[in-house]
């Protein structure tokens, strides 16, 4: 993580939050480009430690990553949250967050992209 986030090309950035000399909350997000929109941020991660949580430090770290997305000129910043998140929901509601119904996740793990002749 340190490499691939603070190496010679970061494919990451990342906001922390700090309390009693140590990391309590972070937000991971990347670069994106998309062909027909430009420029995007993918909001990638998300935790603050459960002593920590309700006292807005998600609010917090959450606005970084939107002010970030201002400041990059992004056309999107998007993220994914499991339907049963119903806390994580009501958070982003917050927001007035468009919760995208169109599109299906999908990958390969690292075995499928191994194994692929």
């Amino acid at each position: 993580m340190e490499k691939d986030g603070f190496g010679k090309h970061p494919l990451y950035g990342l906001f922390v939050a700090e309390a009693e000399n140590k990391i309590i909350g972070f937000a991971l997000y990347l670069i994106d480009y998309a062909a027909w929109i430009g420029k995007c941020i993918y909001f990638e991660e998300f935790i603050v430690d459960k002593k920590y949580r309700q006292k807005g430090i998600g609010r917090k770290l959450f606005e970084k990553v939107i002010l970030l997305s201002k400041r990059e000129n992004a056309k999107i910043m998007s993220w994914q949250v499991r339907k049963e998140n119903a806390s994580a929901i009501k958070f982003y509601k917050k927001f007035n967050a468009d919760f995208d119904t169109n599109f299906m996740n999908c990958r390969l793990n690292e075995k499928q992209i191994k194994s692929y002749k």
